[in-house]
């Protein structure tokens, strides 16, 4: 959750950002090994945009006027992609 609000933040601010993918994995990270990992991770990440929808990071009124339409319309659906996970939410 803190990332997506960060990352609103920092375009709402003007920054522009890139993608970077350096020759050597600097971080493999730690992916979920089976079903029931996935899930949680799924349910947590479900949970966080639920959460940024209903606060004033919003994009919906956070990012108005501050970043591109495009750039607005991303999030929006990242953030709102979690209407569509209702069923993993309830699980």
């Amino acid at each position: 959750m803190e990332d997506v609000i960060t990352g609103l933040w920092i375009h709402s601010q003007g920054w522009k950002s890139i993608y970077y993918n350096p020759p050597r994995k600097a971080f493999f990270g730690i992916a979920p090994t089976n079903l029931l990992h996935t899930l949680v991770q799924q349910k947590r990440w479900g949970e966080g945009d639920f959460q940024i929808l209903f606060t004033e990071y919003s994009p919906t009124w956070y990012g108005e006027g501050k970043i591109n339409l495009g750039l607005l319309m991303g999030y929006w659906r990242f953030n709102y992609s979690a209407t569509t996970c209702l069923p993993i939410l309830y699980y």
